[in-house]
């Protein structure tokens, strides 16, 4: 391992805290910081992880995408804090985002749908089928891209996310699902996620609701009914953390006033909210905190190349 800084050119799939050490999937690989900001160490040379998922700093889960494209493929489990990494088979594919509640509960996500295990990982089964689009079927050189995601605040209550691709004219369309029985059931709301927003044929008549998102957000599960998300729009070259606490029903955005299109990550730790975001106008990565619930937020490094 060794340690140094992370640059702007490093480029940060996911990040996530553990307590107070925190990890990223980065183009350098998995690295780890006892002090965020500095210190970084690399943990393991693998730079196909896409998302990550840690219980403690040894055992956790992640997301491979051997392209890598972003579009995700295979889940992966480590033992022993990220140095090494075997398959898990949840019985369907491509999967694009996990989180585990415990070492035995967690569910998975991907184009197909949202599956569930009660074993950590032995058994897998299947909650909720997305619908197919007409944007989804791709080709060899052009493989369909889709956006998936799942997030549970407790055994209960969680959101689940599905939207199909941006196609050249930013046509794109998805729907978010809310449940109260652990996955059991989900109440479907179709939304139009774009900025051109003409829905699939599937989801015609689709009505304005979550935000575009900016491409591989995290959907930050942050109370019963209620979930925010990052908005990076690269059109009005603004970044917004919007928000619901309507299980997805209404939204409100606000703007970040620190910075302008920066795409990142957003996630809660007890009562604080990190943001770490990616500013390709000043080539610079920001970390932020929010100790009000996303109300103001305080710059806490900014991390420029070299």
């Amino acid at each position: 391992m060794r340690d140094g800084p992370i640059a702007s050119d490093d480029f940060i799939r996911d990040i996530q805290w553990v307590g107070d050490v925190a990890y990223a999937a980065s183009t350098k690989g998995l690295i780890r910081s006892e002090r965020l900001g500095s210190g970084w160490q690399v943990v393991s040379a693998r730079r196909d992880l896409q998302r990550l998922d840690l219980l403690s700093q040894t055992l956790g889960y992640a997301i491979s995408d051997p392209q890598p494209l972003g579009h995700g493929t295979i889940l992966l489990r480590t033992l022993d804090g990220g140095k090494s990494f075997q398959p898990v088979d949840p019985g369907f594919g491509p999967v694009q985002w996990v989180q585990f509640l415990s070492t035995q509960l967690g569910w998975v996500a991907g184009p197909r749908g949202i599956a569930v295990t009660y074993d950590a990982g032995v058994h897998w089964t299947r909650q909720l089928t997305f619908p197919s689009g007409t944007f989804d079927r791709g080709t060899s050189n052009d493989p369909p891209f889709w956006i998936a995601q799942v997030g549970f605040r407790d055994s209960l209550e969680g959101f689940a996310y599905y939207r199909t691709a941006w196609t050249l004219m930013n046509q794109s369309a998805g729907v978010i699902y809310y449940t109260a029985d652990g996955g059991r059931t989900w109440q479907g709301k179709v939304c139009t996620c774009g900025y051109i927003s003409i829905a699939p044929a599937v989801l015609m008549g689709a009505k304005p609701g979550l935000p575009a998102g900016s491409p591989d957000s995290d959907l930050d599960v942050t109370g019963s009914l209620s979930a925010s998300i990052v908005d990076a729009n690269g059109v009005t070259n603004e970044t917004r953390i919007c928000s619901t606490g309507s299980a997805g029903a209404t939204w409100t955005c606000s703007r970040l006033p620190f910075v302008t299109f920066a795409p990142g990550h957003m996630a809660s730790v007890a009562a604080t909210r990190w943001l770490i975001l990616s500013a390709p106008a000043t080539a610079e990565a920001v970390i932020a905190t929010s100790a009000d619930g996303g109300a103001t937020w305080a710059v806490r490094a900014t991390i420029t190349a070299g």
